[in-house]
């Protein structure tokens, strides 16, 4: 198994578990960016249900690829498919966008700590571990997070149907280096209502 860089923070025990998968896809050298399809539902196992595997298409714009059934499950609908800023609203889409953009501009890696407030009165207190991917035809344009919400006080009130983000505070966030070193790009970090 794979452990993560020294000089990372502490990954919670499933956050190392994907690190590890990752990382034993990145080629012989260890170097590479893996492919999407490297990343098989063999390979992840018990990991696949709390994994997003997002796409930037064009500047600005992030889509869910594929969205495992717990978070599916978070948010009371597919994600796959869905736009970002239809999951989460436009402002609290556009600081994400922007964060996980640099994963794929400069390869490296993230990790985001985030309290999400659901209509209804749900709650989501999550970290996530993001790392790049690259498309079949080998464009560095997706990235794959591993949410780790088995927190006490996360849930999602009964009955709703889609989960609309009332308000996120982000309890940090930074880039991680996987061996390319980490964008110039400052994420700043800001409780807003969205």
């Amino acid at each position: 198994m794979h452990a993560p860089p020294s000089d990372w923070p502490q990954l919670s025990e499933k956050q190392q578990a994907f690190y590890s998968v990752w990382q034993n896809l990145r080629g012989p050298d260890g170097t590479d960016i893996p492919f999407r399809r490297d990343l098989s539902m063999a390979k992840l196992r018990r990991l696949a249900s709390s994994l997003t595997i997002f796409e930037f298409p064009s500047p600005g714009e992030m889509i869910v690829k594929v969205s495992g059934t717990e978070m599916d499950a978070h948010f009371g609908q597919n994600l796959s498919g869905k736009n970002i800023v239809d999951v989460i609203g436009e402002t609290a889409a556009r600081p994400m966008i922007r964060f996980n953009e640099c994963l794929a501009r400069h390869p490296c890696g993230g990790l985001v700590h985030d309290n999400m407030h659901i209509e209804g009165g749900g709650r989501i207190e999550a970290t996530y571990l993001n790392l790049p991917l690259r498309n079949a035809a080998g464009d560095l344009v997706q990235c794959a997070s591993l949410c780790d919400a088995g927190r006490e006080g996360f849930a999602l009130a009964k009955n709703l149907r889609t989960a609309t983000l009332d308000y996120q505070e982000f309890g940090g966030a930074q880039h991680l280096d996987i061996g390319f070193g980490v964008p110039d790009y400052t994420f700043t970090l800001k409780k807003r209502r969205t």
